[in-house]
C-alpha cells in the first residue's frame, strides 16, 4: 500500500488508493479480508505515501483476529524493494503470500495455497488467461508450467510460451528471496528479483485461475467495479499447470 495511487487521482484526488470505497468497503480491506478468509492472521502492510492516513483508515476496518505489521518506507522502494525491506517480518515463516491491494478477484486463496503446497514449488504466481490489453505480453506460461518474462526466447523450457496475465498474487517461500536485490538500486520491481532468481536457475510455477479479476488501480477499472461485483462468483477455480 506504499504507492501514490496517481492513476485514481482524477476520481479521488484526496483519498489514498487503499481507502477508496468499493461496495462500501475500503479497497485495501477487501484484500485483507480475502487473506483472513484463507486463514492468514499475520499481515504485513507496507506504507509510504499518506502513511498515517492509510494506517488509521485500515485499522478501523480490520477483521477480528488479524495482526497487522506496518512496514514504513522512508522513500519509494518499488514492489521489489518494499518486499525486501519487510523481510525481517517474514523471514522465519514457511510461506509468504503477496497480494496487490488494488486487484479484486474471485480466486480462492485458501485453495490456491493448498495447490501451491502440494506442488512442492518454492514460488508460484497466480495467472489468468484473460486480462486488460495494457498488461498483454508482460508474462507468459511455458510448456513446463513455469513463468517466463519478455523477451521470450526459444529454449529448452521456453518453446512457444503462452501469453497470460498476472493477477497480483504471489505464493513464495521466503528463502527464495535470499541474496536477491543486493546489486539493485532503489526503487526496483519484484520482476527484477524474479528475473535474478530465474537467472540463477530457479523455477517459478504458474498457477492458473479462471475466475474473473479486475484491476481497480485505474479509473477505467474502478468504473467497472459495480458490474464486476455483481458478476463475481464466490469461491474460485484453479488448476495446476
Amino acid at each position: 500500500m506504499a504507492g501514490a495511487g496517481s492513476r485514481l487521482r482524477g476520481i479521488f484526488p484526496n483519498t489514498p488508493k487503499p481507502l477508496v470505497p468499493v461496495g462500501g468497503v475500503p479497497l485495501g480491506i477487501r484484500v485483507i479480508r480475502q487473506m483472513a478468509s484463507a486463514g492468514i492472521s499475520r499481515i504485513i502492510v507496507n506504507l509510504h505515501h499518506d502513511a498515517q492516513t492509510i494506517r488509521e483508515g485500515i485499522s478501523r476496518w480490520l477483521p477480528s483476529g488479524v495482526d497487522i505489521l506496518w512496514s514504513f518506507e522512508s522513500s519509494v522502494m518499488g514492489t521489489g524493494g518494499g518486499i525486501i525491506h519487510a523481510k525481517p517480518y517474514f523471514q522465519n515463516e514457511d510461506l509468504l503470500v503477496i497480494a496487490t491491494c488494488d486487484i479484486l478477484s474471485g480466486y480462492d486463496l485458501e485453495e490456491g495455497i493448498s495447490l501451491h503446497r502440494k506442488s512442492g514449488a518454492r514460488a508460484s504466481l497466480v495467472l489468468s488467461p484473460f486480462g486488460p490489453k495494457s498488461e498483454s505480453g508482460r508474462i507468459a506460461l511455458t510448456q513446463s508450467g513455469g513463468i517466463a518474462f519478455p523477451p521470450f526466447e526459444r529454449g529448452e523450457d521456453q518453446v512457444f510460451p503462452v501469453p497470460h496475465f498476472f493477477t497480483g498474487i504471489h505464493l513464495i517461500s521466503p528463502d527464495v528471496l535470499r541474496g536477491l536485490g543486493d546489486g539493485l538500486s532503489l526503487p526496483y520491481s519484484i520482476v527484477d528479483l524474479y528475473r535474478e532468481y530465474l537467472g540463477k536457475g530457479g523455477f517459478i510455477r504458474g498457477q492458473v485461475t479462471y475466475e474473473p479479476w479486475l484491476d481497480l488501480g485505474t479509473e477505467d477499472g474502478y468504473l467497472q467495479r459495480e458490474s464486476f461485483l455483481k458478476g463475481l462468483r464466490q469461491g474460485g477455480t484453479t488448476t495446476e499447470m
